[in-house]
């Protein structure tokens, strides 16, 4: 969105400019964008900030570094039919998500990426571009811890399986039989004739 532009290291003051293109007799180049010097506070505090149309856009830094992380943005219009325009961006003002309402609020929400970790802005802006006052707020919520991962039950020791009853004996040994027993054993022996 704002990638075209270049800063310019002369500014002063409570914000810096980010400059676009040089009109044909103009001495210096027209600010794109102004950037606030104070960071973004993701407490949920409100913070109001002037928005004059001499710079477009009004960008506000601020700093997000856990993925998962949930953005809230909440801008009201201070100024009687102000209608704010919202855009989140990366650190090279790469548009991540954008709102407009067309009405006196926008809203904004974002799940921040490892990618886009880091500095990023939020880029405000009157729809019809007349001086404003807007009341920007902001909210980081952090991502839920992750499930813990159940331990695995540990298998029971599997039974032994009887062998099916033709096959119980086919591979053992057969224990030796014992001599057939003689009817008469026991007996008192009797005399050989």
């Amino acid at each position: 969105m704002l990638a075209c532009g270049s800063t310019d290291d002369s500014a002063e003051g409570a914000s810096a400019q980010i400059e676009g293109e040089r009109d044909a007799g103009a001495a210096t180049p027209a600010p794109l964008a102004a950037i606030d010097a104070t960071p973004l506070v993701l407490d949920g505090s409100g913070r109001t900030i002037d928005y004059s149309p001499a710079a477009p856009f009004t960008a506000l830094s601020l700093t997000a570094e856990t993925p998962g992380t949930k953005l809230r943005f909440l801008v009201d219009a201070r100024t009687r039919g102000a209608k704010p325009e919202i855009w989140l961006t990366n650190g090279a003002f790469v548009t991540l998500a954008s709102s407009s309402t067309g009405s006196g609020s926008a809203f904004l929400t974002y799940e921040l990426t490892k990618a886009d970790a880091g500095t990023l802005y939020l880029i405000v802006r009157e729809a019809g571009l007349k001086p404003a006052k807007f009341l920007v707020s902001a909210v980081a919520e952090d991502p839920p811890p992750p499930e813990p991962k159940p331990e695995p039950e540990p298998k029971p020791e599997p039974e032994p399986k009887e062998p099916p009853p033709g096959e119980r004996d086919a591979g053992a040994p057969k224990p030796e039989e014992p001599p057939p027993a003689d009817k008469d054993a026991g007996a008192p022996s009797k005399p050989e004739r």
